[in-house]
């Protein structure tokens, strides 16, 4: 009983984002955010895009799909950082891109 007491405490202390996202989450799109101007993005339709790297990488995104070449995005449902170079610029909300 003193554990679950504990954990809520430690819980109810953390600066959670009012969108619902918890502490990881938000860290690790706010990681993706900063790296995401190492990327070059080219669209080939509103949502469908690919993003190459300096280092001749590229990556297929697929917004409607939740999808990218990485696998990052579908295993984790966070937005990889391929999906943030992507819609950051556009000024989408990443929230809604998060699973």
């Amino acid at each position: 009983m003193r554990l679950m007491h504990d954990r809520k405490e430690v819980a109810l202390s953390e600066q959670w984002n009012p969108d619902g996202l918890v502490p990881k989450a938000e860290k690790r799109l706010d990681m993706h955010r900063n790296r995401q101007h190492l990327f070059t993005c080219y669209h080939s339709t509103n949502v469908k895009w690919l993003v190459e790297s300096d280092n001749d990488m590229s990556y297929k995104v697929d917004l409607d799909k939740k999808s990218c070449a990485c696998g990052a995005w579908e295993v984790g449902g966070i937005p990889c950082v391929h999906v943030m170079a992507v819609i950051f610029p556009m000024g989408h909300d990443d929230n809604r891109y998060v699973d």
